[in-house]
């Protein structure tokens, strides 16, 4: 008897196994992205305005859901939320683990850079080429001051994408690693490249899985996890969750350093 629930065990985990195997082969994207906002409105007309997003259902002062193309952007709020420049670092940290950067690629920058001249909007980073991502590239604040990279698409990338496509996500880790690690062993990325700048002192690891581009960056050091800075009432403003699709069925898994992923 304990022979058979042995080999039973072992055909069940080899059966798992090779599910898995199989589901790191799929094609996956990103599919929507959940944020904390301070006014959900406000953050929702700014993503309208700037980046074509449109309003498909909204409920007063608690949430509103944006589409571009078959992405998603659902912003809602909570009764005490900070922003991370409100949040008092201690005196040899800089940042805070977590979701830093969301990306987009788009047809044409310099074309959108025009556009946003005379508007009130806040670039973190001016225009210009990405050595890393062989591309032009922008970073712009949304009204709670998150950071929302803009790429440049090639050529052979445009007739496939929508004005906006959302394609690249950015976390600060206090493991690189590891993060990496996982993020291969669970969804089959591949690191397409690793740097690292004196100037900055930060590590950085690009994976990519189809057209979408995940990215870690390490700090040495220098960045603190949310739980230990801030009480249960008060919840952060910023990309809170990401869903990646690769499968009919959606489940709730947390990444090894605790970041919230649907897929």
């Amino acid at each position: 008897m304990k022979f058979t629930l042995i080999f039973l065990c072992t055909i069940v985990f080899s059966i798992e196994s090779i599910a898995q195997t199989v589901n790191l082969e799929k094609p996956i994207h990103l599919s929507e992205v959940r944020m904390m906002a301070r006014d959900v409105f406000q953050s929702a007309k700014w993503y309208a305005k700037h980046l074509n997003f449109k309003v498909t259902k909204s409920k007063h002062r608690e949430f509103v859901i944006l589409e571009n193309g078959d992405f998603t952007l659902h912003i809602v709020t909570a009764k005490q939320t900070i922003t991370p420049s409100q949040v008092k670092l201690p005196p040899n940290k800089e940042r805070i683990n977590g979701f830093y950067e969301l990306g987009f690629l788009c047809n044409d920058l310099d074309s959108l850079m025009y556009q946003f001249e005379g508007r009130e909007i806040r670039r973190l980073k001016e225009p210009g080429f990405d050595m890393d991502y062989k591309t032009k590239t922008v970073v712009l604040a949304d009204p709670d001051g998150n950071r929302v990279k803009l790429f440049q698409a090639s050529k052979d990338q445009i007739p496939t994408i929508n004005y906006f496509k959302a394609n690249f996500i950015s976390i600060t880790t206090s493991d690189l690693e590891t993060g990496v690690r996982w993020y291969q062993t669970n969804f089959g990325f591949k690191e397409d490249l690793k740097n690292y700048s004196k100037d900055s002192n930060v590590t950085l690891s690009v994976m990519k899985k189809n057209d979408l581009i995940i990215e870690l960056q390490e700090l040495s050091g220098r960045t603190m996890e949310i739980t230990e800075l801030l009480s249960n009432q008060i919840e952060l403003t910023g990309f809170s969750e990401i869903t990646l699709s690769g499968r009919h069925e959606l489940s709730d898994i947390t990444d090894n350093d605790g970041n919230k992923i649907k897929y």
